[in-house]
């Protein structure tokens, strides 16, 4: 099974398999997550979701306890609304998949919250793996998601964003990956970062409560223009600029200004491909894995994935 796009017929006749039996194989298969179904100009396409898409994400997004992402402030997120014929909703894999652990607490936070747009959000409502929404709502999860403090990770690419992640560092893959497995790059950047107005600060610690990269501290400065004697200082290093800090501070002394050196997504999906081939195989020949260096796996990035 191919990961790239195939029609029906070109598939059933490379497999020897009779059209119409492999055509209801393959929409059952999509319908739990393991393919992927689309239509160009009338035809139905299918190719085969890359594993781990389907072992983190699509596994979960219907919801069912059964057997088996680029940052931006909610300003930013929103933006990406505009435009976009349709919308679906689905469970939020990675908090399905922490709650169906159960030597696990449940995580506290709205579990539907993971949005999709355009094709793939055909390909989700058309399979059952969440339900058709509108704008308004849509507009609703993405603010009861600022609120909560979740971090608004968008597809890692500039053309046809079709996904908004809402995510929460207790159960994220990408935040785990920081937190516990300790890789410096788990999340990527938005091309925002936090600065703090020290005179207005009231060193009331909200700010380091909710980020999710714990980059904020409150300390003793001379600076303080307050009753603790302490404003919040930040670590540029570990700020991802998601915006969480700035969006509920009451005195507005958390600043979003855009980086000196501002991160370019990908203009495509296609291009997000190269680049991760390109990187890993950099890497492969940094590393002395020669032998590795020309056969890269492509399978790890694919339409849907929010953080790159």
């Amino acid at each position: 099974m191919p990961l790239t796009l195939i029609e029906i017929d070109d598939l059933a006749r490379s497999k020897g398999k009779d059209t119409t039996k492999l055509r209801a194989e393959l929409n059952e298969m999509a319908s739990r997550g393991l393919v992927y179904r689309t239509h160009v100009q009338g035809i139905t396409k299918y190719r085969l979701n890359p594993p781990r898409f389907v072992f983190l994400r699509s596994f979960f997004w219907p919801g069912c306890n059964d057997d088996p992402r680029c940052i931006l402030p909610y300003e930013a997120v929103l933006q990406l609304l505009q435009g976009q014929d349709r919308f679906a909703v689905a469970t939020c894999a990675c908090r399905q998949r922490k709650n169906s652990d159960p030597d696990l607490p449940d995580c506290r936070h709205e579990i539907e919250n993971c949005l999709h747009f355009g094709k793939f959000a055909d390909y989700i409502i058309e399979n059952g793996l969440g339900r058709e929404i509108d704008l308004k709502e849509c507009r609703a999860i993405l603010e009861r998601a600022a609120e909560a403090g979740l971090v608004h990770a968008a597809s890692n690419w500039q053309e046809n964003v079709d996904t908004i992640c809402n995510c929460c560092a207790c159960c994220c893959v990408y935040f785990q990956a920081f937190h516990v497995l300790k890789h410096d790059s788990g999340m990527n950047t938005s091309n925002f970062e936090v600065v703090v107005n020290s005179e207005t600060c009231v060193g009331c610690g909200l700010c380091v409560k909710r980020c999710p990269m714990d980059a904020m501290k409150l300390e003793k400065s001379p600076l303080a223009n307050n009753k603790t004697g302490k404003i919040c200082t930040t670590q540029p290093e570990l700020c991802i600029g998601c915006g969480v800090c700035a969006y509920k501070c009451s005195t507005k002394s958390l600043i979003l200004k855009r980086r000196e050196r501002p991160v370019e997504p990908p203009a495509s999906a296609i291009e997000l491909k190269k680049r991760y081939a390109l990187e890993k195989k950099e890497k492969q020949i940094k590393e002395g894995d020669t032998a590795e260096s020309g056969a890269v796996y492509m399978g790890d990035i694919s339409s849907g994935e929010a953080i790159g």
